[in-house]
């Protein structure tokens, strides 16, 4: 009985996470085609000054606190954690500006060793592996092995003129199934 429960609910988290997937490139390929029919365009979406974009900021900065926060308290057997990419859509926030948040936070928990962004990029290098675009199970898997990474971290960051949406999660690069997931929407 146990064993069919675990494989049914191990389906289901491939059929998740698969699905995860999908709407993630959906979403990166749809934004990276807007941007580029939008070149030279001031973005309707941006701040209209410096106290929005501050607020923008410090807003995805609790966010991230939140989420890292709650990762902590979950427990898992991850220790060795990487960032991967985290697309940014419709902001003004550098996708490595928030990379480095997500980092910072990490490390400040003091509860996980966290690959540092230069070194993921090297030992990526090394390995004749690309660091950019979503991460996969497979990709998980193979990097995590190659490197030492227990997990890696992904996700999407979404702002609009009135809302900012986080999406997280940390996918097992021994099992390639996402362990941990975490999404928050905040009101500008």
């Amino acid at each position: 009985m146990n064993v069919q429960k675990h494989l049914h609910y191990s389906k289901q988290f491939k059929s998740l996470f698969f699905y995860i997937i999908a709407i993630g490139l959906i979403y990166s390929l749809t934004g990276c085609m807007m941007r580029g029919m939008h070149l030279g365009q001031p973005s309707q979406n941006k701040p209209k000054n410096k106290a929005a974009m501050t607020s923008v900021s410090v807003t995805i900065d609790n966010m991230i606190k939140s989420a890292i926060s709650d990762l902590a308290q979950y427990d898992q057997k991850i220790n060795t954690i990487a960032v991967w990419d985290i697309p940014v859509q419709n902001s003004v926030i550098d996708p490595e500006n928030l990379k480095q948040k997500i980092i910072n936070h990490l490390v400040k928990e003091n509860q996980f060793h966290v690959i540092s962004r230069e070194n993921l990029s090297r030992l990526l290098d090394e390995q004749s592996l690309s660091v950019n675009g979503n991460i996969d199970a497979d990709n998980a898997v193979k990097i995590g092995k190659l490197i030492g990474v227990e997990g890696f971290i992904g996700g999407h960051l979404f702002v609009n003129k009135t809302s900012i949406e986080l999406y997280l999660s940390l996918i097992n690069s021994t099992t390639g199934v996402i362990d941990w997931s975490y999404s928050q929407s905040s009101d500008l």
